[in-house]
């Protein structure tokens, strides 16, 4: 759309309908209440370094979309560093959260939308940034998800991901994850990438790494900065 938030919005909230993004979309319903307090009490600190190194990745003028935005956590924290964002979650519940926590905050430059990331609901070139936090790790096929954001990005526009890389973690993460799973139940889908991996996708999707470092240690999270090529 044009206007504050700038870019085309094809649809405000498309249904996901394979049985991928309704597996997806069940699981991420269930946890939307207790998102916030799980992620406070057990990621707190990490989440603190994210949110600083994604203000610092984003520019003042810059239409920024978050793919598997959630409860709002990213958005709602860069929204004062850039011209506009859009948060697209698979999960209404974690939009309905989003957007009530939004209407609080008074922000005229950001908005929530169901939306898949596999099937961004954006024409080609939309957004000068793409940012993903807390969610590659958790797409049956991210390599999709990366194609879908060089799409949306303009020429030289940048995706930024922060991503657990639990290949790279040590035997005690991966317990402590798995006691997570016992508490709030197994993701629809898990992959256990490692840095390596990562930036192999990002790569062969056609993006040039701007940026690839560890930003957490334990467990192993990596920031990576993948830039849209310029053509001529």
């Amino acid at each position: 759309m044009e206007g504050t938030l700038g870019p085309s919005i094809m649809s405000l909230d498309p249904t996901p309908v394979s049985d991928r993004a309704r597996r997806e979309t069940r699981f991420w319903s269930d946890v939307a209440p207790s998102y916030d307090s799980w992620i406070e009490a057990a990621f707190e600190d990490q989440y603190i370094t994210f949110k600083d190194h994604m203000a610092q990745a984003v520019g003042p003028e810059d239409r920024v979309l978050e793919v598997g935005s959630g409860t709002g956590n990213i958005s709602l924290h860069i929204a004062p560093h850039v011209g506009s964002v859009v948060g697209v979650d698979i999960s209404p519940e974690m939009v309905k959260v989003a957007r009530e926590k939004a209407s609080g905050r008074g922000f005229g430059n950001v908005e929530f939308q169901v939306g898949d990331g596999y099937d961004l609901p954006f024409e080609d070139g939309s957004f000068d940034k793409v940012v993903c936090v807390n969610v590659l790790q958790t797409m049956k096929a991210p390599k999709r998800a990366i194609r879908e954001g060089l799409r949306v990005l303009r020429e030289g526009g940048e995706m930024i991901s922060v991503t657990y890389a639990y290949g790279d973690s040590s035997v005690w993460e991966t317990v402590k994850l798995a006691r997570w799973v016992v508490k709030y139940g197994k993701p629809a889908y898990w992959s256990n990438l490692k840095a390596v991996d990562l930036a192999r996708l990002f790569a062969e999707e056609g993006f040039d790494i701007v940026e690839d470092v560890v930003v957490w240690r334990s467990p192993r999270v990596v920031l990576l900065r993948a830039r849209r090529p310029v053509i001529g």
